[in-house]
């Protein structure tokens, strides 16, 4: 008798929490989402991408053109025409006969290259995302929140954010009771506070508030996990 052994060889399960997924902004990032007076002014960049000043041709001559989100124009920008102020602003420009289809490349060639961002994707200047997770039904802090709450501590302490006050804002999303969920929200947030104080950061300067899931995100549902969140807002 003939015995056939089979092997049975599994792939490796991976898993990925929500943190590992989320890139880690610098501090200037973070500065410059809370508002800082100093993220006015661009940054300088290489000398070799001093022509790159965010321009395109119209009409033969060069003007400066910016989606919503960039910052590109160095000075003060010389008057906008009709065509390229419609292009800007994420609508078809009214082409004339004479421009036809070379235009309406040149739109849908803009508009595919630099796509608006998704509903819910972007907060007002002075609020920032501070990217932490918790363990289910807790307020202590991993140490990968740990690591991201000192970056925050760094930015609050220096530049012309180093004497603003700020609010820590606890969110939650829909899943259990509101009494439980307004209390988590409260003591995630109280949590981020005692951290940040424990850095350096003065407690006067910092105010935490637990909002359960009385505020989600943007275009996602109250149960998402999306809205299980710690928010830092500029007072």
């Amino acid at each position: 008798m003939r015995f056939i052994l089979s092997i049975v060889v599994a792939m490796p399960l991976v898993v990925v929490g929500v943190a590992a997924g989320q890139s880690r902004p610098s501090e200037r990032d973070i500065a410059c989402q809370l508002g800082a007076a100093e993220c006015a002014t661009p940054a300088a960049r290489p000398a070799a991408d001093a022509e790159d000043d965010g321009s395109m041709v119209v009409d033969g001559g060069q003007r400066p053109f910016c989606l919503p989100g960039m910052a590109c124009a160095r000075g003060a920008p010389p008057p906008v025409r009709p065509v390229q102020r419609a292009v800007t602003a994420g609508l078809r420009p009214d082409l004339s006969p004479g421009r036809g289809r070379a235009m309406d490349r040149g739109y849908r060639a803009v508009r595919a290259a630099a796509p608006m961002p998704a509903t819910g994707a972007h907060r007002p200047i002075g609020t920032a995302d501070m990217a932490l997770t918790f363990a289910n039904n807790s307020a202590d802090l991993s140490a990968d929140a740990q690591t991201r709450i000192a970056t925050f501590a760094r930015v609050l302490t220096s530049g012309s954010l180093g004497s603003a006050s700020f609010r820590i804002d606890g969110h939650t999303n829909s899943v259990g009771t509101r009494q439980a969920n307004q209390d988590l929200s409260r003591r995630r947030a109280q949590a981020v506070v005692d951290y940040l104080a424990s850095l350096g950061v003065s407690r006067d300067r910092l105010q935490a508030e637990g909002h359960g899931f009385d505020t989600p995100l943007s275009g996602t549902r109250p149960q998402d996990p999306a809205n299980r969140r710690v928010e830092i807002v500029k007072k």
